[in-house]
């Protein structure tokens, strides 16, 4: 189940966020205005995600786990056919 979790980043940066979400292990990016934004990460790819985030100048920094319930969802989604990005 550790491949399926993705982390939700709350971000706000001193540069604009643009191609971040073009990041293949981005996924359901919102941005609130072009400097903050929220989206959920691959685990494997936090660090390099935050790399790039670095870049952009990190004023604030939000991560939290997927919840156990998360982690079940993305897991029969998956099974099912359904991966939801």
């Amino acid at each position: 189940m550790r491949q399926l979790s993705r982390s939700t980043v709350h971000v706000t940066t001193q540069q604009p966020l643009t191609g971040l979400k073009a990041l293949p292990a981005v996924h359901q990016f919102k941005a609130k205005t072009p400097t903050q934004a929220v989206f959920s990460v691959d685990a494997e790819a936090i660090g390099q995600t935050i790399t790039t985030l670095s870049r952009l100048g990190i004023t604030q920094l939000t991560t939290t786990p997927p919840t156990l319930e998360d982690l079940f969802l993305r897991y029969y989604n998956q099974e099912g056919g359904k991966d939801e990005q």
